[in-house]
């Protein structure tokens, strides 16, 4: 499984279970954090990395080979910002919002499309390379008027109604940036 699919895994227990305190893995007893299917070392070591972005507090502790044995943490606010979609994440995380699922019928010889829903990772990834093209169109070497209508274009597309339909309210936020 890819690291982006275990730190949403494993962000999403530490909100789910946000309310008790510290979490402990690989300490007997006490508030445990389980993922389904995701041994304990992987856990260990994904919870290291989501501490690196602060997206939880953690205390963990290696074996004398750098190995993680055992740590204790809980979900920082900006951990839960983004687990809520209030917030990008600051690296790849794969968070599923599958309860949040809307289908969407475009005329056409494609049929339906399924899109995620609006604070979806979908969503934000969208959002963050539309970001990253209209930073590139700002950035070429080409005149003002040039960058102009090539943004224009850009707009037009966001605006059309197969995009709408597809993006839903992301679109407004997008059409900000132009």
């Amino acid at each position: 499984m890819k690291d982006s699919y275990l730190r949403g895994l494993v962000l999403q227990e530490f909100y789910a279970k946000r309310r008790g305190g510290q979490i402990g893995i690989g300490i007997d007893g006490g508030h445990c954090l389980e993922v389904p299917g995701v041994d304990e070392q992987e856990i260990l070591r994904i919870s290291g990395q989501l501490a690196q972005y602060f997206l939880i507090e953690w205390q963990g502790q290696d074996d004398p080979f750098g190995k993680p044995m055992l740590g204790i943490g809980k979900i920082t606010a900006f951990g839960v910002d983004v687990i809520e979609g209030e917030r990008l994440a600051p690296l790849p995380i794969h968070i599923d919002q599958s309860h949040n699922v809307q289908h969407v019928h475009i005329e056409g010889q494609h049929g339906g499309v399924q899109v995620a829903g609006a604070h979806s990772y979908q969503h934000q990834s969208i959002e963050q390379d539309i970001g990253k093209l209209i930073s590139a169109i700002d950035a070429a070497n080409v005149s003002e008027a040039a960058k102009q209508e090539t943004k224009g274009l850009l707009k037009q597309l966001l605006q059309s109604s197969a995009v709408r339909a597809i993006l839903g309210p992301i679109v407004g936020d997008l059409l900000k940036h132009l």
